[in-house]
């Protein structure tokens, strides 16, 4: 079932207003690999939604991490930088 027609039982249902930023086109679209195509949210189905969510969540988890390492390393080599120039007599100040 589609996100909007989800909305519109929730409000009957639950007798809670659907926002208003919900009504219109100012959401994200999100890109379907499999159609090739943009999909709006409010046209998405339940499932496919989370899915997409989900995978979106891995992708950040992922990419934070990548960031994480590449920043580890370059403090890393910074460190072992100024080690070395301290062990070789040089001030840092320099």
């Amino acid at each position: 079932m589609q996100i909007k027609k989800l909305l519109k039982i929730e409000n009957i249902i639950e007798g809670r207003a659907i926002p208003c930023d919900m009504l219109d086109d100012s959401l994200n679209a999100h890109y379907s690999k499999s159609r090739g195509e943009e999909i709006k949210i409010l046209d998405m189905h339940l499932p496919h939604l989370v899915r997409s969510y989900s995978n979106k969540i891995e992708n950040n988890s992922r990419e934070k991490s990548w960031l994480q390492e590449g920043y580890d390393d370059g403090y890393k080599a910074g460190l072992r930088a100024a080690a070395e120039m301290i062990r070789k007599g040089f001030h840092l100040a320099e």
